[in-house]
């Protein structure tokens, strides 16, 4: 219902689940066991489930680049991201390694398990709107699936997973 070329983009994971296996044993067994339960979902449940494990997981969670070491790794990154001199899996490692970030690195973790089970899905970036609907300089990412409407058009259905939006954590 994709077409081959939007579903070969959108279900290119950042790292195979091999890759995750051999370089981050705990947490690729973890992503095998669940993408296997996923395999047997709805694409709405696979969404759900992968929400959930993101945004409660014990180990992966949402914190802010606190220590200076923190800091100077994600902004060593993220100068090399801005060169284009990014290597593959190295951003993805760092997050796993460090478990977790802010809003990207958590988004970047949502996207790769649902691309990882199949599901079609890319980044957003915009800005939250505080409680009185004013437009702060806040930047968020999260991940949307892609999903087909009419022919050849898309839409994109967020998939929240920064725990201190969802109110199960806090933003440091």
């Amino acid at each position: 219902i994709f077409g081959e070329e939007v579903y070969a983009v959108g279900t290119q994971a950042p790292a195979s689940l091999e890759y995750i296996k051999t370089h981050h044993p705990e947490i690729g067994a973890e992503w095998e066991k669940l993408l296997a339960r996923i395999a047997e979902m709805t694409v709405e449940e696979a969404m759900a489930t992968i929400q959930h494990y993101v945004v409660t997981h014990p180990r992966l969670h949402y914190h802010l680049y606190t220590g200076e070491i923190d800091k100077t790794l994600f902004y060593g990154l993220k100068k090399r991201v801005e060169a284009g001199t990014l290597e593959g899996t190295e951003y993805l490692d760092l997050v796993l390694r460090l478990n977790g970030g802010t809003c990207g690195e958590m988004s970047l973790i949502g996207l790769t398990l649902l691309r990882l089970a199949g599901i079609p899905t890319g980044l957003s970036v915009g800005n939250l709107a505080d409680e009185k609907g004013r437009v702060p300089r806040l930047r968020h990412v999260w991940p949307e699936v892609i999903l087909p409407y009419g022919e050849e058009k898309f839409s994109g259905l967020p998939v929240e997973c920064s725990s201190s939006l969802m109110g199960t954590g806090s933003d440091t």
